[in-house]
């Protein structure tokens, strides 16, 4: 009894619908709810000027004035006892181009990201015109056409079967490109879909009824009513979520900007205090330097094997220390680009020359081969391009094992010079050369690591590049060795 009165509430509703009044309450409850998505698009494109969003302002902005002349014409025939079919011969082929021109508009919004920029306005431009031109034409034919009184002669006419034939087009445009060029349909383009599918319902309605039914069939006039208001409320939700989802990944970009500032203000803050701490540690350093010397050599009196053991360690170690402050220093003046080159003319091979090198090789077993021609003059900065040589080769030392063998190698053409740094030992990871020239990174666990060293080298070393303009770039294989190269404009 209760499914029975619902159904037949149903059926009066519906009823209801094809009325005037009926027509007036949905006309007026559809543009209410056009007016406030068109608020809601237009309140986020003054934000980001999209294209695809002026064109959904547009669209909604026509079906919004499609619904008020069918608000004024149905409030005539309510409220003043005007005549439907004398107001609708006049008026309904204008309601029908706001319509089918916003729905087109619609589609168009939606697969405009399927497009280039450039093309897809080509394309928008293109159906506008060729629209407006089959209106014009159905215009001038509609409007010459004489209609006598009847209830229901313009929906027997030709060109009511034409208008719900270019709504189906309108509508079927769209689901075409998004299936044809789409790989994977999103929520936006799977509810865009449904939405147009829905809409599509209604003139696919009145075809049938037009082609079977002369258009008398007052069953399917009642059963046509809901799909586009239906169809208003999907397009409504679709677009609620699209701007949803802005706003929320403008809110996490915007979140993610301040973490990376506030990450940036440590880092400069970090950097600022090793800077100020790597000064005042030089000062102690050096007097322990000094006092060291004249303890070794035996100004302060004799010294006995074990103390002069002991005395060579802590001086190694002091020098260490120096070098770590004294890497810590140089890339505190390469960040705040504060480190001034030098450039003058230098041969090369005299770095083939510095016999100590060699030595440092053959105590860790490993041969050390230079391949740089005789006056090898470049323009560059030799103390600092020495700093690139010195970590290079201590780089290649460390992860070189005995028996191994280093190249030194340089060759220069009119344009630039290459100087190279190959090792034949244990090689980089792949995933792990990006990271290579940032600061303190180190292939190995700091925890697992051999090879000690404060993972600064390679960071001077990119850092000094850079600044004669130059680039490094690193090639290895693991188990097979690594291969530095750095070019230098000339």
């Amino acid at each position: 009894m209760v499914f029975e009165n619902l159904l037949q509430l149903y059926h009066l509703f519906n009823l209801f619908l094809g009325t005037a009044g009926g027509e007036l309450l949905k006309a007026g409850v559809e543009f209410f709810v056009l007016l406030i998505v068109a608020y809601m698009i237009t309140s986020e494109w003054t934000r980001t000027k999209a294209k695809e969003l002026f064109y959904l302002i547009i669209s909604f902005s026509f079906l919004a004035l499609q619904k008020l002349i069918i608000i004024v014409v149905f409030a005539h025939v309510s409220f003043l006892g005007y005549n439907y079919d004398a107001l609708a011969q006049w008026i309904f082929p204008i309601s029908n181009f706001f319509e089918i021109l916003g729905m087109l508009l619609i589609g168009n919004s939606f697969t405009s990201r399927l497009f280039r920029k450039k093309a897809f306005e080509n394309v928008v431009k293109l159906q506008t015109y060729v629209l407006i031109g089959i209106f014009f034409i159905l215009f001038f034919f509609w409007y010459s056409a004489v209609f006598p009184p009847g209830e229901v002669l313009i929906r027997k006419h030709l060109f009511f079967f034409v208008f719900q034939m270019l709504k189906i087009f309108s509508f079927t445009l769209p689901i075409i490109l998004i299936l044809n060029y789409t790989r994977k349909i999103d929520k936006y383009f799977g509810n865009a879909i449904i939405a147009f599918l829905i809409y599509m319902v209604n003139p696919v309605i009145h075809i049938v009824n037009y082609i079977f039914y002369d258009s008398r069939n007052a069953s399917l006039l009642v059963l046509s009513h809901p799909w586009p208001f239906i169809a208003i409320l999907l397009f409504t939700r679709v677009i609620y979520l699209k701007l949803v989802d802005k706003a929320t990944l403008r809110k996490q970009v915007k979140t993610a900007k301040e973490k990376l500032a506030h990450e940036k203000e440590l880092g400069r803050l970090k950097d600022s205090f090793i800077s100020v701490v790597s000064h005042e540690l030089k000062t102690p350093i050096t007097s322990i330097k000094l006092y060291l010397d004249l303890l070794l050599k035996k100004t302060l009196g004799p010294l006995n094997n074990q103390q002069k053991k002991l005395m060579e360690r802590v001086k190694r170690e002091s020098m260490r220390l120096s070098h770590i402050i004294d890497d810590h220093l140089t890339v505190s003046r390469i960040q705040d680009k504060k480190l001034k080159l030098n450039i003058t003319k230098y041969d090369l091979s005299d770095l083939a020359k510095d016999i100590s090198y060699k030595k440092i090789a053959n105590q860790e077993g490993i041969r050390l081969q230079f391949d740089i021609p005789s006056n090898f003059t470049v323009k560059i900065d030799p103390q600092r391009f020495k700093q690139v040589f010195i970590n290079l080769l201590t780089n290649a030392l460390k992860f070189t094992k005995k028996k191994g063998k280093i190249t030194v190698r340089a060759r220069k053409n009119a344009h630039h010079f290459t100087f190279t740094v190959k090792d034949n030992g244990v090689g980089i990871p792949k995933n792990d050369i990006p990271k290579l020239f940032d600061k303190f990174y180190q292939v190995e666990s700091h925890m697992t690591r051999s090879a000690g060293g404060s993972g600064l080298g390679l960071a001077i070393v990119k850092g000094i590049v850079e600044l004669h303009n130059g680039t490094i770039d690193v090639k290895s294989q693991l188990g097979k060795g690594s291969e530095f190269i750095v070019k230098i404009p000339q």
